[in-house]
């Protein structure tokens, strides 16, 4: 079993180039097999599992206890925040901040850049609720000025700073100890979602809504069901920001439309990532450059029986109904 970390800002795209680099780097054997033993977490849940099996406890293992761990390594910040629960397990409860710091790994590049400034923004976002405690790790926390830059910009914020400097491992080693207790413990029941999953779709097009009436010159009959349509909308199936439990599906069913004389055996759909800042995205041709393909999904259904529809101008098409379940983060 292998279990890989990598920053908080990544996406699904960079975990499947992981995956993908693990079958030439000869880890795992390139079949179903192989890929069920890699396992992926981000560095800012190693870390809090680093911290809470190396002897850095809560207050009384008081329950709601809000905990940001900041893991500064030589090229990236990465900031998580969580709540200990009664069951003694963690939720995540924010989505994670990820900032790169410097080129090189010196201490001095590191010390110009402004992402100091910027954890301490993270930590007094009024957007997040402001944590009981900081944990620090990674690298660059090894040194005393940097620990007494966090300290003096934290601190009068009311907030303590842990720093685990009496432990034998060393806190460079964090992720990579953490990862181990990761997979051991799990310590984290729920997560966020990092960004917002959806389809592709076609909407019939209504010209009584003031937008599909802004965007009436681009809508076309459907090549199958003769009626008007609209092709450029998004549908979402997991908002970002939404919290999402272990083993928790989120789902929605959508129809795939087929001419009666038409025998479909295999269909594919594609699932989308949307990285922009609307909270309810609607329309991709809004914002094209803020949505990528996240996966694709295949089928056979050469065994599923189409149902036979007719359409509101009247025209006979086969429907069959299927269900996506976005993939975790």
């Amino acid at each position: 079993m292998y279990i890989l970390t990598h920053p908080n800002g990544w996406g699904r795209p960079q975990q499947v180039q992981m995956r993908r680099a693990a079958i030439p780097a000869g880890l795992i054997p390139g079949n179903k097999d192989g890929h069920s033993r890699i396992e992926l977490v981000t560095q800012g849940e190693a870390s809090l599992h680093f911290c809470l099996s190396n002897g850095l406890t809560l207050d009384g293992n008081k329950v709601d206890t809000g905990i940001s761990i900041v893991d500064a390594g030589g090229g990236t910040i990465n900031i998580t925040a969580y709540r200990n629960l009664s069951d003694d397990k963690f939720e995540e409860i924010s989505v994670p901040a990820y900032t790169h710091a410097s080129k090189g790994p010196s201490l001095r590049n590191f010390s110009r850049h402004p992402s100091i400034a910027s954890s301490r923004l993270s930590l007094s976002d009024k957007n997040r609720p402001p944590p009981d405690l900081v944990f620090l790790v990674g690298g660059f926390p090894a040194s005393n000025w940097l620990y007494e830059q966090v300290q003096d910009q934290i601190v009068p914020l009311g907030i303590p700073v842990c720093h685990p400097d009496t432990l034998q491992i060393p806190i460079n080693k964090a992720v990579s100890n953490g990862a181990v207790s990761f997979y051991l413990d799990k310590l984290v029941s729920s997560r966020v979602a990092r960004a917002t999953y959806g389809m592709w779709i076609h909407t019939l097009y209504d010209g009584s809504n003031a937008q599909h009436s802004a965007m009436g010159h681009l809508a076309s009959v459907h090549p199958i069901t003769g009626e008007f349509c609209l092709f450029d909308r998004f549908c979402p199936i997991l908002l970002k920001g939404v919290k999402v439990k272990e083993k928790a599906e989120f789902h929605r069913t959508f129809n795939l439309v087929q001419r009666t004389n038409q025998t479909v055996t295999r269909c594919s759909w594609q699932i989308l990532g949307y990285s922009g800042q609307s909270a309810n995205p609607t329309w991709i041709d809004d914002e094209p450059l803020s949505y990528s393909v996240v996966c694709a999904v295949e089928a056979d259904v050469s065994s599923v029986r189409p149902e036979w529809r007719i359409s509101s101008v009247g025209m006979a098409y086969q429907a069959i109904s299927y269900t996506v379940i976005p993939p975790p983060d």
